[in-house]
């Protein structure tokens, strides 16, 4: 048995293998009357008993039957609760598939388990197809005649049927496993000739910036790694039930060509898929996950051909570079050694390929594991059938909930979106102008949660846990691309994006801003900082600028003769703090400079921003001088060596600014 076979029983991969929804059961093919696509004589049970969760080898001997030498190979853990196995054979009579199919033997109807297994489990059949030909397996629909690609391996005289399950069943509504949907499956074995595969077009009709997604694979939430399965998967789903009657994929669903991020639904049912994916092959590594199931890069070549070429759809391709690192494609043409795929990390590119050089091996294909993410060589090249990383149901229910709008809530962490303290859905009216969108986790203890704003026309506007937005009379649109900071990576991830509209009538007021760096004093310390503020208010101020020794950044607001309230919204820029270092001849290196706290006072309202911005807003009324204030404290540390007293390092805390800022009236 030759290497690449032995990899596939020791990596344990798990596969999912299964299109059609519908077959025969027994009997002699004659169903209910109707016209059958395939016709069969009497059936023969070749196999019949139960297996344990140790599972096992099943040998298939004495039937009569061309089953007979071959046996199935139900793997350790399965079927955790054990499993019943069916496996019954029936020579065709007639069929009607047209001159892309061979059969070389009956139909094999299999039924392994109620569900889907743990592992992987191979069905070995022996079969002769003759000098220059090639067999592989398909499920068959034997009243319709449809076909879908199982993963195949064809060496020594057998060939070997690998998946997850062998079974057929109806739509789930949910994505629960206990479910017992699954029937008899019907599999059929054809052959075709090695050298017509090679020279043969086959074409799948599939074409970037048609039937691909507009959006690239950027991570999400719930896989910061990449979503790639869920995108292929997918775009493969609405190709091959949607396209006929809604049209090509490729910007159906996007508002703005130029913001990848504002189709959320698509994003998150792929992100799903992607979930699913990883979920029902939750024990294995990525690069586990796809089927490496043939002893030549030639062979890998003929059987994706020969897949596109029977089913007139496209196929999974898994590409897997030195590292380890594992990527998903759609391959949707094999034509004159060449693969065309669509890669969801360059959407829309059509110039995409995988050749197979004149020494029958695959030229490495240089990609990445993401969208913007590093380069490199992939030279490991395997074919998955279109139905091989994904229980099809699964996609049934996430098209469902990308309908209702509520694909991905079952991954993604909820959130709220306010306007001013008030929770908006989708719309929200104000009288002032600027309004404060703000961000938070729908549960206790939720996720760290930002985002970043566009306008209408997809010009970034701002970003963080919090943003003033300045409106104009009418209505508003923003487009708010919301993250989550997951907490194993610490990065920021795609969670979801929302349009929101606010509807700004005036009010009357205006709001006046001033942005200006203010200085600090290290005093004994070797460095000085500068911290910059932006101030916006309700009413026009001239900023004054009074130095002291107060270890304390304070404002001074005094309002215009006749007003009593007044508003002012103070946001210190922490995160732009720079330092100027004061000349000594005896300093050696500074070693780093930050702030180590900060505080608010009054202690009315604040938040942080990224990390990078410290907001306190204060609205009070004055009943005697006609003014308010708030401040800031802010400590600076500084460590550094220097020769005196040896190489030691040395720090300096200096709490402080030397500045009172009085805002009065212009």
């Amino acid at each position: 048995m030759n290497r690449r076979l032995n990899q596939l029983r020791t990596v344990l991969l798990l596969i999912g293998s299964l299109f059609v929804l519908m077959s025969c059961d027994g009997g002699d093919g004659s169903g209910d009357g109707d016209k059958q696509a395939i016709v069969t004589g009497p059936e023969v049970s070749v196999l019949q008993t139960t297996v344990s969760s140790q599972g096992g080898n099943l040998a298939i001997a004495g039937t009569g039957t061309p089953l007979d030498g071959g046996d199935l190979n139900v793997s350790f853990g399965a079927f955790p609760n054990g499993a019943s196995v069916s496996v019954k054979y029936a020579e065709i009579v007639s069929h009607d598939l047209g001159p892309k199919v061979d059969p070389v033997m009956g139909v094999i109807r299999i039924k392994v388990g109620e569900g889907y297994g743990e592992e992987i489990n191979i069905l070995k059949i022996p079969v002769s197809a003759g000098a220059g030909r090639y067999v592989m397996g398909f499920y068959v629909d034997e009243s319709t005649g449809e076909l879908s690609a199982v993963p195949s391996v064809y060496e020594n005289g057998y060939v070997h049927l690998l998946a997850s399950r062998f079974g057929t069943g109806g739509a789930s509504s949910t994505r629960t496993r206990t479910q017992s949907l699954w029937e008899s499956a019907s599999i059929l074995i054809s052959s075709f000739d090695v050298n017509v595969m090679l020279s043969m077009d086959a074409d799948s009709g599939f074409r970037p910036a048609v039937d691909d997604w507009e959006f690239p694979n950027r991570g999400a939430y719930n896989a910061p790694g990449g979503i790639c399965t869920g995108i292929s998967m997918t775009a493969m789903y609405y190709f091959t039930t949607q396209k006929s009657s809604r049209g090509p994929l490729y910007g159906k669903y996007d508002r703005l060509e130029n913001l990848w991020e504002d189709n959320p639904q698509g994003y998150r049912w792929s992100a799903q898929a992607q979930e699913d994916y990883k979920r029902f092959n939750s024990s294995k590594y990525f690069y586990e996950h796809f089927l490496m199931f043939s002893d030549s890069d030639l062979a890998q070549y003929i059987v994706l051909a020969n897949a596109i070429h029977v089913t007139g759809q496209p196929q999974s391709v898994g590409i897997f570079a030195q590292n380890g690192l594992g990527h998903a494609l759609v391959a949707y043409r094999a034509h004159n050694r060449k693969i065309s795929v669509a890669d969801s990390n360059w959407p829309a590119d059509t110039g995409r390929t995988i050749t197979l050089k004149a020494d029958n091996t695959f030229e490495a294909y240089e990609g990445a594991a993401e969208q913007g993410g590093q380069t490199f060589p992939f030279p490991y090249i395997y074919f998955c059938a279109k139905d091989a990383d994904l229980d099809w149901r699964l996609l049934d229910v996430g098209w469902r909930e990308f309908q209702a709008g509520t694909a991905g809530t079952a991954i993604m962490p909820p959130y709220r979106l306010s306007v001013d303290g008030s929770e908006i859905e989708d719309t929200y009216s104000s009288g002032t102008s600027p309004v404060r969108l703000g961000i938070e986790s729908a549960q206790a203890g939720g996720e760290n949660l930002g985002f970043h704003v566009y306008d209408s026309e997809g010009t970034f506007l701002t970003s963080g846990y919090g943003a003033d937005l300045n409106l104009e009379e009418g209505t508003n649109v923003f487009g708010v691309y919301v993250l989550g900071q997951v907490a194993l990576s610490g990065t920021w991830e795609y969670v979801d994006f929302r349009w929101i509209e606010i509807e700004y009538q005036g009010s009357g007021q205006h709001s006046y801003a001033k942005t200006f760096d203010v200085s600090l004093d290290g005093y004994d310390c070797l460095f000085n900082g500068r911290i910059r503020v932006s101030v916006e208010t309700d009413f026009p101020f001239t900023v004054h600028e009074v130095q002291t020794i107060n270890p304390t950044l304070n404002f001074v607001f005094t309002l215009p003769e006749g007003k009593t309230k007044g508003t002012a919204r103070i946001r210190y820029h922490v995160g732009e703090l720079s330092f100027d270092y004061k000349f000594d001849p005896e300093l050696i290196d500074i070693v780093g400079t930050y702030i180590s706290d900060h505080s608010v006072f009054p202690a009315r309202a604040s938040d942080r921003e990224m990390s990078e911005f410290l907001d306190v807003e204060h609205a009070v009324e004055c009943t005697t001088a006609g003014q308010f204030y708030t401040g800031l404290n802010v400590t600076m540390v500084g460590t550094y060596r220097y020769k005196s007293g040896g190489q030691n390092e040395q720090s300096c805390s200096k709490r402080g600014t030397v500045a009172m800022l009085y805002f009065t009236p212009e």
